[in-house]
């Protein structure tokens, strides 16, 4: 009785010891990256290459597309993986993809294909894949956006995916990953990533109108190269258009928090369209004349403080630069730029330049950050919570102008530039080599000692001794039972 109690105490123990241990690790984690920031100039990669896209965006920037002379059929490979999840969960319901919506995704797949290839003069060469991911997927992004018809609405972030990315499209091989879901709303796709990670991603969905699902598709892919739209990081001087850009005057309907892009001219889709190319794959209606602008660097921007006309956008030579810093960033070290989401001190690293929109948010644990002097660019939401946030920071720097501004508290450390490495410690001269010690003739060899029978040991033979130790066990045994019977 007394064994059974004993054991259902220590059982109860062993389940109270591990219990919190099991529940903590059901906590969410999550990583952000600050990799599109670093201060890394690609042009000291590749000198060569960056000086061919400065030289081809200068010599042409100014010139119709129709008036230049510029490369064709360049068949950069550009791999695409997409990943269809047939079923998710959808505002707490089970949702399936049907059979109809299914060949829509597979014939977009061949669509965008063509229509890329085709809208880059065969600059570029489409190798495409695609997945079917038999795995229930839930989205954990939630759109914010007031005055938007999708304020509030669930949708697929990059986490969400990241297994399947990291198992089937890594960023050394894959360019470029689609994710195709049932959307909770017609009104939400969006793009996770840009090249400056080194893969594009991007979310889509089948639209009740096949047309729009394409044009969907192209948006996104589209916003993964405005790598130039708020600050320059990627190509300096090359300017590049918001895919929500608007003509002057003009507003874009749905989103409210979109300041009109000045300069741009005639390039937003504003309601009707411009016209219908007939000839282009899909039929590109109004939405895809102003995506074949981008592509071929035809969207007309006028600086609104010179006056001069410029056509901006993508160029030949462009392709081949995001493909060579895809690959640069895909082998590149990304370990120490990178934080978890329960995180209650975070050190931003030396070199980075800025810091951009949502980076902390669901960092509720977040205590102290502290930013370098380095960091030149802050967005306004980047943290959710700052009742409890402290940022450490070089007085008068970016970091403590933006902690007055938003006010968060602050306190003040000297420059976080890391120290100078110490100059190398010269290596001693060697040692002079000894002079060879005389050679000593040796000892005559004594004469070889007498082989000794294996089966021998100190003269005794190993039979006997076996037979000795038998007889000590037998009389041992004999004896012990003597006694026995005695004490009985």
């Amino acid at each position: 009785m007394k064994i059974r109690v004993l054991s259902i105490i220590v059982i109860l123990l062993l389940v109270l010891t591990f219990f919190p241990l099991s529940h903590a690790s059901a906590e969410f984690v999550w990583e952000v990256s600050l990799v599109p920031y670093l201060n890394i100039k690609f042009n000291l990669m590749n000198p060569d290459l960056y000086e061919a896209v400065m030289n081809e965006y200068s010599r042409w920037v100014r010139v119709p597309a129709s008036e230049r002379n510029l490369p064709a059929d360049l068949n950069i490979p550009f791999r695409i993986m997409w990943f269809i999840y047939p079923e998710s969960t959808l505002n707490g319901k089970n949702r399936s993809m049907t059979d109809s919506e299914q060949r829509q995704i597979l014939n977009t797949i061949r669509q965008f294909e063509d229509l890329l290839e085709y809208l880059t003069n065969n600059n570029i060469s489409v190798i495409t894949e695609h997945k079917i991911i038999e795995r229930q997927i839930t989205p954990t992004g939630i759109v914010n956006d007031p005055g938007n018809t999708a304020d509030s609405l669930p949708y697929f972030q990059y986490e969400d995916i990241e297994p399947e990315i990291v198992k089937f499209a890594p960023a050394s091989e894959y360019n470029f990953v689609f994710a195709a879901t049932v959307s909770p709303s017609q009104d939400v796709a969006i793009a996770l990533r840009d090249i400056r990670d080194g893969q594009g991603v991007a979310t889509v969905y089948p639209h009740r109108n096949s047309d729009r699902t394409l044009n969907l598709t192209v948006h996104e892919f589209l916003h993964t190269l405005e790598f130039n739209r708020d600050f320059q990081d990627f190509l300096p001087e090359v300017k590049m258009p918001h895919i929500h850009a608007q003509a002057i005057g003009t507003r874009y309907s749905g989103q409210s928090d979109i300041i009109p892009s000045i300069g741009f001219e005639e390039y937003a889709y504003r309601g009707p369209r411009h016209e219908d190319h007939s000839d282009a794959p899909g039929k590109t209606n109004g939405i895809m004349y102003m995506y074949e602008e981008f592509l071929r660097g035809e969207v007309r921007y006028t600086d609104p403080d010179t006056g001069e006309h410029k056509y901006v956008g993508m160029f030949p030579s462009i392709w081949k630069y995001i493909v060579e810093w895809q690959a640069y960033l895909a082998d590149f070290d990304l370990s120490q730029y990178k934080f978890k989401s329960n995180s209650t001190e975070v050190v931003i690293p030396y070199g980075v330049t800025g810091i951009w929109d949502y980076t902390f948010y669901g960092f509720e644990k977040l205590e102290v950050i502290t930013i370098p002097e380095t960091v030149t660019f802050l967005s306004d939401k980047i943290f959710e919570f700052t009742e409890n946030l402290t940022i450490r920071c070089v007085e008068d720097s970016v970091a403590h102008k933006y902690a007055i501004r938003h006010g968060i508290q602050f306190e003040f450390t000297e420059t976080t530039e890391p120290l100078p490495e110490p100059e190398p410690v010269p290596e001693p001269e060697p040692l002079p080599e000894p002079e060879p010690a005389p050679v000593i003739e040796p000892y005559p060899e004594p004469e070889p000692a007498s082989e000794v029978d294996s089966g021998n040991v100190s003269g005794i033979g190993l039979f006997t001794i076996i037979i000795i130790m038998v007889a000590l066990v037998v009389c041992s045994f004999i004896a012990l039972t003597i006694i026995n019977r005695k004490k009985l």
